[in-house]
């Protein structure tokens, strides 16, 4: 059968600034394209390149703890990952250690140079859910559930440690987070007749909260030890690693988890020094995963909620063929989101067998998508198709792009 027509004569259905990549993942060879080397934001696309950076660093179990027994005594030393107490990760291991280990429990921090927030991220994300903040030992998600009861005195928070946090105000949302003083306030008068409940992310630090919280759910008490705390000459820490790496990275691409992927790029710095800093990890996999043959890309971030980020097509479409390249096929598949599987193309061509496996990105004026087309013929595609600019919703320009990628998939 022959290929569809070139991605260029639909674009006057594409109005807004658009790029498009198509090229067969075996030989490398290129189909398509268009505006392929122009600069766009990517959204949750630079996860592909988080995904590749964490395959590259990470061992196949993921550090949840670096620890040392001096004598009676466990040290613990944080390494980042965003799992531990985490409502939807089960992680039995761990329990059963901490179950094991004794009533006071030595904290040891590491060197943390990374903000709580991204260069380039949104100001008024910073209450939401999907945007909580970066840090050394996340807990809980980094996040607190309010549920407000209208015949309560305020919210009820499920993590007892902020029951008195939450204060009334007669200004703005139903509950929410001040960006300024880091306070949750709540408003009666915005508040619905019945319950609501609301994950807001909390202010962190290493001893004042997250230390706390970690004391909470372990029902331990937890000493904090010097910064610069250093090991007995000729020791090493042992590693409690209790879940393997890849649900992390699935997490992160199939939910779209921006925590995720800001604490795996986090973890990565851990394994190159001791210090956590998220550009010495985005650093090194500029110099190890983008080829001399392709500019830098700008890259700030891990989850793409930073408007700074700047790639092209021809970025996304190098990854896609290394990562066939490099990765077990169906292990690649088994990550990524699927049309009507579990992630963020559930509602795409459900009901069909999975042909797309993709990772979206959007935010307001961009939807993007790159991944595999699994053609009828089985042969194997990678394309990646940036959309910037888009004027109003970009559900229009996605049923569109899913409409010409089932033609590509039908028909090459």
């Amino acid at each position: 059968m022959e290929a569809p027509s070139g991605i260029a004569h639909l674009t006057d259905q594409f109005p807004h600034h658009m790029g498009f990549v198509l090229a067969d993942a075996q030989s490398g060879e290129l189909l398509d394209q268009y505006n392929a080397a122009q600069w766009f934001t990517p959204a949750s696309n630079v996860k592909l390149f988080t995904f590749m950076t964490g395959e590259k660093l990470l061992p196949k179990k993921a550090p949840l703890f670096r620890y040392h027994w001096e004598g009676q005594n466990l040290i613990l030393q944080p390494t980042a990952n965003p799992t531990l107490f985490h409502p939807d990760f089960e992680d039995e291991l761990a329990r059963q250690f901490f179950l094991l280990a004794p009533e006071m429990i030595h904290l040891a921090p590491r060197v943390f140079e990374t903000s709580p927030w991204g260069d380039g991220w949104t100001w008024d994300d910073f209450g939401y859910a999907y945007c909580p903040e970066r840090s050394l030992m996340p807990i809980h998600g980094n996040l607190v559930e309010y549920t407000w009861d209208p015949f309560a005195l305020k919210p009820k928070a499920d993590l007892a440690w902020f029951n008195n946090s939450p204060q009334p105000t007669t200004e703005g949302k139903c509950m929410f987070r001040d960006i300024n003083s880091g306070k949750v306030y709540y408003n009666p008068s915005a508040c619905p007749i019945g319950s609501k409940r609301q994950k807001i992310p909390f202010a962190t630090n290493q001893l004042t909260v997250n230390g706390p919280l970690l004391a909470e759910a372990l029902n331990k008490r937890l000493m904090p030890m010097p910064l610069h705390y250093e090991l007995p000459e000729g020791i090493e820490w042992d590693v409690l690693a209790t879940l393997p790496t890849d649900s992390l990275q699935s997490r992160m691409l199939k939910a779209s988890d921006n925590l995720f992927a800001e604490q795996l790029l986090l973890m990565c710095s851990g394994q190159l020094s001791d210090t956590i800093n998220i550009d010495k990890a985005l650093d090194w996999a500029k110099q190890n995963i983008i080829p001399d043959s392709l500019p830098s890309p700008k890259w700030v971030d891990g989850s793409g909620l930073s408007r700074y980020n700047q790639f092209t097509p021809l970025h996304f479409n190098q990854l896609l063929q290394q990562a066939w390249a490099e990765i077990d096929h169906e292990r690649l598949f088994s990550l990524l989101p699927h049309n009507g599987g579990e992630g963020t193309l559930q509602d795409l061509a459900n009901g069909q067998a999975p042909f797309l496996f993709a990772k979206s990105g959007s935010m307001s004026g961009v939807y993007c998508l790159s991944g595999y087309l699994k053609c009828k013929s089985g042969r194997i595609l990678t394309f990646s198709w940036l959309n910037n600019n888009i004027h109003g919703s970009y559900h229009p320009c996605r049923s569109r792009m899913m409409a010409y990628l089932q033609q590509v998939a039908e028909t090459y």
